[in-house]
């Protein structure tokens, strides 16, 4: 638990608060999840046959575009955080070539995420479903697309000081394992 705090302390100490004229800060948090390659929107039958669409990530984007142009209005800082499991094996996330380790193909779960504005993202265990190297290739994406934020990844027990794939991101603090 220390080191995640750490990661966050850190995360706030580089941060810059919008409402710096007084000593108080409303801070409006906006926390997901588990959004497992949901960049498509799907329909599904219900039991009484009404079908009900569930929107992708551009529903999802439109939201948080929303609530973020909201708490700013109301000049709270925001704090927008993907706590981990951007992308999960499947269809979609086969269109990024996760398996293949010299693959140069776009993660498009990166992408997609590259354009909303979160501050910082988790690793949770579904990014390394396919290893460390499609670790690297999805932390890199946010570098090699139109990225509409400056990412931080984030992730509060382990060590990639020795892997080969990580290690640089690591020390270059693009990982924060503190």
């Amino acid at each position: 638990m220390f080191e995640l705090q750490h990661s966050a302390s850190v995360l706030f100490q580089q941060w810059h608060f919008q409402n710096t004229t007084s000593d108080e800060v409303t801070l409006t948090l906006l926390h997901n999840n588990d959004g497992e390659s949901a960049l498509q929107s799907e329909t599904y039958e219900l039991a009484d046959g009404t079908e009900i669409t569930i929107g992708g990530i551009a529903a999802f984007a439109s939201v948080m575009d929303r609530e973020i142009s909201s708490a700013r209005a109301l000049q709270n800082s925001v704090l927008a955080v993907y706590a981990g499991d951007s992308y999960l094996a499947g269809p979609t996330l086969n269109c990024s070539d996760p398996s293949t380790t010299d693959s140069t193909q776009t993660v498009y779960d990166a992408v997609a995420q590259g354009l909303m504005e979160y501050d910082v993202h988790v690793l949770g265990n579904h990014e390394f479903d396919f290893g460390t190297n499609f670790v690297k290739r999805f932390i890199n994406e946010f570098d090699d697309s139109s990225s509409n934020s400056d990412h931080k990844f984030i992730s509060g027990n382990m060590d990639f000081s020795a892997n080969a794939d990580l290690s640089a991101l690591a020390a270059a603090g693009t990982i924060d394992t503190h």
